[in-house]
């Protein structure tokens, strides 16, 4: 909404120029005992307005014509998670830059040594589980034989 007083208010100098009519600057202001205030100005190139309200958010917008010709235009609010701005005059983001064939392959060879590794790692980990758990075996059969005072069978051919 405050974007579009904005717009109206420049468009209507801009106009009011081009067609030969005086332009005249316009400010309105407003403030109250609770700190409330508003307040808005428009001139031949830029128009701004904020107001702040009883719990303290600050709501705005600026509009300005830039060197080009262009209408810039800003909104912001600053309330109780921090300032934030959109405008259309920020820097933009480059794009992100394309691989090559051969980072794409290097990527794709790491990613298999990666598999291959986290899979070693894996049967490595069981190997070891599984013999821990033989010698836990060994060693219970080894302590009931001890217990009872029995020896252990032999094998045939043993």
């Amino acid at each position: 909404m405050m974007k579009g007083i904005l717009l109206s208010g420049l468009l209507c100098c801009l106009i009011l120029k081009s067609s030969g009519q005086p332009v005249m600057n316009v400010l309105l202001g407003y403030q109250d005992s609770l700190g409330q205030y508003s307040f808005g100005y428009s001139t031949l190139n830029s128009a701004r307005s904020e107001i702040k309200t009883v719990n303290g958010v600050i709501r705005g917008a600026y509009s300005y014509v830039d060197d080009n010709g262009v209408i810039q235009t800003t909104e912001y609010i600053a309330d109780d998670d921090g300032f934030h701005v959109i405008s259309t005059n920020l820097p933009q983001s480059p794009l992100p830059v394309e691989d090559t064939a051969e980072v794409l392959a290097a990527r794709k060879a790491h990613f298999e040594a990666f598999l291959i590794a986290e899979q070693m790692t894996k049967q490595v980990r069981y190997e070891k589980k599984r013999k821990k758990k033989r010698k836990e075996e060994k060693s219970s059969d080894q302590q009931y034989y001890e217990e009872e005072n029995l020896s252990r069978p032999k094998l045939r051919g043993a």
